[in-house]
């Protein structure tokens, strides 16, 4: 493997376990510090389960350097995602191809990986991470974390629609799921950051089912929002507990595009959460591929942390809408 790192199983030398885990904490920014807990309880549950499904990483004095988990998606057909986590100056584009193709035959073989995800962030990807993962499938999708103080919410500007927000509910379940059918529809290395299932219909319903049922964090339907259009939505925020205030999703539909309602069920969230009380940073996660969108966060006054600045590598066909 490039860099002299070697896979270990846990279960041949339980030993490793917690140092590994120790020396990955070590390595997240302060702004993570919350996020990483989940994460760490999720890397020690698949270094110790039976059977594992993670490996150690050691140097070449078999000291130990980071960890590789991996788990099925929903739909095993759709192939696996994958966790590494190596806080060590020689992880470059090279290694994560080589720990990759290194899981065979315990884990996945470097083909049936579907994405990604790198910890602590690797920042922008360089041009020699694209060109050891890029022609093994991989594209990368940067992403940043922004957040907006709440007791800014007077800055945030008005967006005049014709059309009022509202707030959501449990009954707009098939309506959420719709919308983000078509949302993500034109973006298909967007939607490869959290596709679970073959069919785009049944993946848009479980999408939508586990945000609005408690599957990530708890959802807030008292500061999620949608624009109707008719019996449709036209556009939508919702809002979770998780780790903090999380605005998970906002979506428009592309037939609805450049009209101010992304602006406008944004600023009807943040102004929902700042009226109740609650106590902030809203925080959301952002492709910096998706100019547009990033653009128009930066305008309504969520501010990135470049400390959680980092990418996902994931396999997805190339974008008709031509973004990156």
């Amino acid at each position: 493997m490039p860099g002299a790192f070697t896979l270990v199983d846990p279960a041949e030398d339980p030993t490793l376990v917690e140092p590994v885990l120790a020396l990955v904490a070590g390595g997240v920014p302060p702004a993570l510090k919350e996020w990483a807990e989940s994460i760490l309880s999720e890397l020690r549950e698949a270094l110790t389960g039976q059977p594992t499904t993670g490996r150690a990483i050691v140097d070449r004095h078999d000291r130990p350097a980071g960890v590789v988990t991996w788990a099925a998606l929903k739909d095993v057909t759709r192939g696996f995602r994958a966790h590494v986590s190596l806080p060590h100056p020689a992880f470059d584009g090279a290694t994560l191809r080589g720990i990759l193709a290194s899981l065979a035959p315990a884990g996945p073989k470097l083909e049936q990986v579907a994405r990604v995800s790198l910890a602590p962030p690797q920042g922008l990807p360089a041009a020699g991470w694209v060109a050891e993962l890029g022609p093994v499938g991989f594209r990368p999708r940067s992403r940043v974390d922004c957040t907006f103080d709440l007791h800014d919410v007077s800055r945030l500007p008005s967006a005049p629609v014709d059309r009022k927000p509202r707030s959501l509910s449990l009954a707009d379940e098939e309506r959420i799921s719709g919308l983000m059918l078509r949302a993500y529809a034109r973006s298909p290395a967007e939607r490869a950051l959290f596709e679970q299932l073959s069919d785009p219909v049944a993946d848009a319903r479980l999408g939508a089912q586990d945000l609005l049922h408690g599957e990530i964090g708890t959802w807030r339907p008292d500061a999620s929002f949608a624009i109707d259009d008719g019996p449709e939505l036209a556009a939508a925020t919702l809002v979770q507990d998780h780790h903090g205030l999380l605005l998970s999703e906002v979506m428009v539909d592309p037939r609805h595009r450049r009209r101010g309602y992304a602006a406008a069920v944004i600023a009807a969230s943040v102004r929902a959460l700042s009226e109740d009380g609650s106590e902030g940073p809203l925080r959301l996660v952002v492709s910096r591929e998706n100019e547009r969108a990033f653009r128009l966060y930066e305008k309504l006054g969520f501010k990135p942390d470049p400390a959680t600045e980092g990418v996902v590598w994931v396999r997805a066909p190339p974008d008709p809408s031509g973004n990156a």
